[in-house]
């Protein structure tokens, strides 16, 4: 009987359901301790660490070989670590991005086993117990697995162990171990340190005072000691980690891809020619998202010429959808600003970029659903009609400056607001209080960060009023004593 529970995003009616496994499980675990840093570059020699937000301060996440150097470590805060390395250059965790590696990672593991899991924080696992003899062991299987890490530009540390759970703290932990047999789990796991379980802080800080500092130490306390002062979870911890109790862990499944090719028979040189064949395949790609509960944010047609040339049109969508009717609109519209560099022989029609369709829940009047529909659909003919990069979108950094915090983004960010108020335009320089009379309505803010810079602040924020009613925005500078208006509010 299998201790998996099968959760998938969304079905695909192409793809039977798997069967239950009903052998020896066998769990490879990839930890990637650089997942923050991949896909971010900095020049050769210059430190860069990736930063976010704790307890209100920014605190270092991961750090490049040139910043470890210097000895800035994840979990410093940013002072101290500008404090080791002043050049130290920085950027914002991206979450997204983090989890579009872990699912081209996923992707790829799908060639060594049908049982993938995204489950655990930084990792990607797989169950490859009926793997083994088709690749060679688990030693062929663990070498073949690196080759592909490498191919993908990955670091990660591997570990085998017939528990997901004993696999992931192995492998998280550094200890890139093969363990086979169940038997031998207490005995590879007893030296970790209890950090390495997945448990509230405040259970490892009661367990401290007691000297208990690795898992043997653990597994020293009886049981239902353990269960009554620390709480039932710790000891379902364990037992999890042991194989003695059944891992919940959801199945990754590729998302379903869309491409469909027609060959024209005939050379066309005019859209005419075109735009019937090019409906007939969009309405296909609507009844593919339909059949599986999806929706696509981005559509690649490519437009073969003689002499193997091929010329493609993206669409890129700023909501996902289903509506085919709209997306051949904004494609006809693309394909009629930009000649046709060759007559075409053959179409291809692709949409890899696939998601749960979440239909919105009009109101009794519409308007919501209405709004948000239009909203969407400007955004999309906007970009269509001026390109890719025509708009751009306002977030939050992480840096507490106000001149410093604000960021352009291609796609809407979901940042939380500060919890004081802030205006939304600041003034491009601080203007002298001198020019203008106003009275504090509210108590300060003070915001003082940036000391490893020039550009180092440090202010005490307030609402004002000025003598024609306006909402302000000033500051006094703790340093020199002035004061000056920052902002407006609307």
């Amino acid at each position: 009987m299998s201790n998996i529970a099968l959760a998938a995003p969304f079905s695909d009616p192409d793809i039977p359901p798997a069967a239950p496994l009903a052998r020896q499980e066998l769990w490879l675990c990839i930890h990637l301790p650089e997942l923050a840093l991949q896909g971010l570059s900095w020049p050769p020699g210059i430190a860069g660490a990736v930063i976010h937000t704790q307890g209100g301060q920014s605190v270092v996440h991961a750090a490049n070989h040139d910043a470890a150097g210097h000895g800035v470590l994840p979990g410093m805060s940013l002072p101290a670590a500008c404090a080791l390395c002043p050049s130290l250059q920085v950027q914002a965790r991206d979450h997204r991005a983090e989890m579009r590696w872990r699912r081209r990672v996923a992707r790829h593991c799908l060639r060594f086993s049908d049982w993938v899991s995204l489950d655990r924080p930084d990792a990607v696992l797989l169950e490859v117990g009926g793997s083994l003899r088709l690749f060679g062991g688990s030693e062929s299987l663990i070498s073949q697995m690196r080759q592909r890490l490498a191919q993908l530009g990955v670091h990660g540390r591997i570990a085998l162990a017939p528990a997901p759970l004993a696999a992931w703290m192995l492998a998280r932990s550094g200890q890139e171990t093969t363990v086979l047999e169940p038997t031998a789990l207490r005995s590879a796991l007893g030296s970790l340190p209890l950090s390495a379980l997945p448990v509230a802080p405040k259970t490892l800080q009661r367990l401290s005072p007691l000297g208990v500092r690795t898992l043997r130490d653990l597994w020293r306390l009886p049981r239902d000691g353990l269960a009554r002062r620390h709480g039932r979870p710790l000891v379902n911890v364990l037992d999890e980690a042991l194989g003695a109790s059944p891992a919940l862990l959801s199945r990754y499944q590729q998302p379903p891809r869309f491409r469909r090719r027609v060959e024209l028979g005939l050379e066309t040189d005019g859209l005419d020619g075109l735009t019937p064949i090019l409906a007939s395949l969009m309405g296909e790609l609507g009844r593919f998202l339909t059949q599986r509960a999806a929706a696509t944010t981005r559509i690649r047609l490519r437009l073969f010429h003689p002499r193997q040339r091929v010329s493609a049109v993206t669409l890129q969508l700023s909501e996902p959808t289903q509506d085919s009717r709209y997306s051949t609109q904004l494609l006809n519209e693309k394909l009629a600003r930009n000649p046709l560099p060759a007559p075409v022989v053959a179409l291809e029609l692709a949409s890899f970029d696939l998601h749960p369709h979440h239909p919105i829940a009009p109101d009794l009047f519409q308007t919501h659903a209405e709004h948000e529909r239009s909203w969407s659909q400007l955004l999309d003919e906007v970009r269509n009609q001026l390109g890719a990069h025509a708009l751009n979108f306002l977030s939050l950094g992480d840096d507490h400056r106000p001149e410093q915090a604000g960021q352009a983004h291609a796609n809407p960010g979901h940042n939380p607001l500060p919890a004081a108020p802030r205006p939304l335009w600041l003034l491009p320089e601080p203007v002298p209080t001198s020019a203008v009379h106003w009275r504090v309505i509210a108590a300060a803010e003070r915001i003082e960060s940036g000391w490893w810079d020039p550009q180092a602040v440090c202010r005490d924020y307030y609402q004002a009023l000025d003598h024609e009613g306006r909402l302000l925005w000033v500051f006094r500078d703790l340093r020199r004593g002035h004061w000056s208006v920052h902002g407006v509010f609307g």
